[in-house]
């Protein structure tokens, strides 16, 4: 029963680590200042200090506002993509207390593993939550996180046995999604790229050049020319036969809207007849515009980075 319960307590920690480091630090550094929980390993004892619980809080607070700003919570997160993982290990160490060098590795490695999957889960939701125009999702999402952090670490040292169960549980949730997060985060990035590329000042165009020639063959096999078409990197947000979130190219000619997918996904692109303009509608959130387009043969839905839409918008005059 012993071993169980320092299994969910690692396991516990480790996971809530990977979504607020600071939140757990200061919960563990609080439970063990005030001898809330008994029988706590001795390791712990290193973060009763008030320095540490007192920069953890601060740093906690931080956090607490970023995640409530769409577009900055994504930077803080990927500025801390080594930082949660590298803390989860350090806290499963510490849970493991006195142990033979080999379990002592091995919770390291199950420590850094866990906060790594947590906080992918995190970034890819927020990836999700941020292609929406308006903010108060990402609040009551970061809000939610917050108390579920806070009561998960605090049941990972007193109630072990029930936080091993919500972990695995948890963690077979996140394996399942993991391919869905993983087309997430490549189209945040992406996103993000684009974002601070027009930031900068560079000027945005059609797709050409290297760009377009990665689906050159593509367009010629569709009978269509690089030179009479506007080319613009998307995400599949609804469209049939395509998962959610694959990356691939929206191509227009004045006829038709074509979806031709990046190669990687090996699909054959698919076409509808361009609708009148009263029919495409377009939705503006921080890093991506949403495309609607209600043809009569069918409904697309995608997400194009929000420098490239003008493109289509100018193009649809």
């Amino acid at each position: 029963m012993e071993i169980i319960a320092k299994l969910g307590s690692l396991l516990g920690l480790s996971f809530v680590s990977g979504i607020n480091l600071y939140a757990t630090v200061a919960v563990v550094g609080l439970v063990t200042k005030f001898h809330l929980v008994q029988g706590l390993p001795p390791e712990f004892q290193a973060l009763n200090n008030n320095l540490i619980i007192t920069v953890a809080i601060i740093l906690y607070a931080c956090e607490f506002l970023a995640d409530k700003i769409p577009g900055f919570d994504t930077a803080w997160d990927a500025i801390h993509t080594v930082i949660r993982p590298f803390g989860g290990a350090l806290l499963a160490l510490m849970t493991v207390g006195k142990a033979s060098p080999a379990a002592e590795v091995l919770a390291f490695m199950i420590g850094a593993t866990l906060a790594s999957g947590s906080h992918l889960a995190k970034s890819g939701f927020r990836v999700l939550i941020n292609t929406s125009p308006e903010p108060f999702s990402n609040m009551v999402v970061s809000v939610a996180e917050d108390m579920g952090v806070v009561g998960l670490a605090y049941l990972s040292m007193a109630h072990p046995v029930w936080a091993l169960v919500i972990t695995v549980i948890l963690s077979i949730i996140i394996a399942i999604l993991l391919p869905f997060l993983w087309r997430a985060v490549r189209m945040l990035l992406s996103g993000l790229y684009h974002r601070l590329k027009g930031l900068g000042g560079a000027p945005v165009d059609s797709m050409s050049g290297s760009a377009a020639l990665k689906i050159a063959s593509q367009i010629t096999d569709l009978g269509l020319s690089l030179d009479d078409t506007v080319i613009l990197p998307a995400w599949s947000s609804k469209i049939r036969g395509f998962k959610r979130w694959q990356k691939g190219y929206l191509v227009y000619d004045k006829k038709n809207f074509y979806f031709v997918p990046s190669k990687v996904f090996k699909k054959t692109p698919v076409s509808v007849p361009a609708p009148g303009r009263e029919r495409i509608i377009t939705g503006s959130g921080f890093l991506f515009h949403r495309i609607f387009i209600n043809s009569e043969r069918e409904s697309w839905n995608l997400l194009v980075p929000k420098n490239y839409a003008r493109i289509l918008e100018d193009s649809l005059k």
